[in-house]
């Protein structure tokens, strides 16, 4: 009897059926609850980042010395001197930070003029140098002997001498000077003379 009423139960058991109503609730139901959750995740995720905010240290305030800006002016001062040949503790001296009202070192020079302490010396030598060229293809001589001492004392340029020795009498003899037996002789008048009575003080 218990076998036939649980085949009744099973055969009489129906599937229930959900309207196109139904389905839409539903469906609505579920967009709700996931928008829900998006906005719980989109709050927690802003109240983090908040609490990081609040825990990083605020900036340190700098305790050094003023930072160093320097001016266009500065920059072509540099250059000329530079390129004048001074020493660069010199340069130094004759730049102010205007923060301090003091000089500044000779690192910091180097620190933000390096590009003007490399140009000036180079921009002098070469217009130095075409200057010379010019004069010397005129009649100038005055110029061309103040370019040949620019050119010995700044590039390096050394005019060669040659110097004989005379084996005898141990001379040295540049080339134009006087022969060996001259300088002797005239060294032994001028002894001579030296020599002569009157002419030692009294």
């Amino acid at each position: 009897m218990a076998k036939k009423k649980a085949a009744k139960k099973k055969t009489t058991r129906k599937k229930k059926r959900v309207g196109p109503a139904r389905r839409a609730v539903q469906q609505t139901e579920r967009e709700a609850r996931r928008q829900r959750q998006l906005r719980k995740l989109a709050a927690e995720a802003k109240a983090n980042a908040r609490r990081a905010t609040k825990a990083e240290p605020p900036p340190k305030k700098s305790t050094g010395m003023p930072r160093f800006r320097p001016t266009e002016k500065d920059r072509a001062q540099v250059e000329t001197m530079a390129g004048l040949g001074m020493a660069r503790d010199m340069i130094a001296i004759l730049i102010e930070n205007p923060r301090t009202g003091r000089p500044i070192d000779v690192e910091t020079l180097e620190k933000y003029f390096g590009e003007e302490l490399l140009r000036g010396p180079a921009i002098a030598n070469s217009n130095v140098g075409q200057a010379m060229y010019d004069r010397a293809t005129g009649d100038s001589a005055q110029a061309v002997q103040a370019g040949i001492w620019w050119e010995k004392t700044r590039t390096g340029m050394r005019e060669k001498t040659s110097v004989e020795v005379d084996i005898k009498s141990g001379v040295l003899v540049a080339p134009g000077a006087v022969s060996p037996e001259e300088w002797v002789a005239a060294a032994v008048a001028r002894t001579a003379a030296d020599q002569e009575p009157g002419t030692e003080d009294a």
